[in-house]
């Protein structure tokens, strides 16, 4: 499946670029203290990569893998080449997980399996639920698809 190498390679060139880095971060763990990679005045440095879900309500479980890699890969590769910073990495990962949360619904984890349709339906889902940061959360997602299909076009 060409799709599926396509991600692969996007996911293992970004793996290696954040290694590179000296950041101190494990590409493994599903929570990142960004501390030495990402200047932040907050008190929270660290970036989760589990279940969208309510705090607090129950232990949000680790995105599964290949979908956490991906999520990874999108995030470092959006701070390299646009030079973003924490609460822009913490936006998109959070994006990442709410698109996870439908694949879910839908028995999928790859990230090669994404449409049109799960864009479209995470913005239903927010818009149902007045979400009060819908047009920055639309933004984010834009941005998501248009990797997504960089990746798609530049690995073939």
């Amino acid at each position: 499946m060409k799709s599926r190498e396509n991600f692969d390679g996007f996911v293992k060139e970004e793996m290696q670029i954040l290694k590179s880095l000296n950041t101190n971060i494990s590409w493994e763990d599903s929570e990142w203290n960004c501390s030495s990679w990402l200047f932040h005045r907050g008190s929270s440095n660290s970036i989760s990569f589990r279940e969208l879900g309510t705090v607090g309500k129950k232990k949000l479980e680790p995105l599964p893998y290949p979908y956490m890699d991906f999520c990874k890969a999108v995030v470092t590769y959006l701070q390299r080449t646009k030079g973003i910073g924490f609460i822009a990495v913490h936006k998109y990962t959070i994006e990442c997980r709410r698109l996870f949360g439908i694949m879910k619904e839908r028995g999928e984890n790859e990230p090669s399996q994404f449409t049109r349709w799960h864009f479209e339906r995470a913005l239903e889902l927010l818009n149902e639920a007045n979400y009060k940061n819908f047009y920055d959360a639309s933004a984010s997602l834009k941005v998501i698809a248009d990797v997504i299909v960089s990746i798609s076009q530049s690995w073939d």
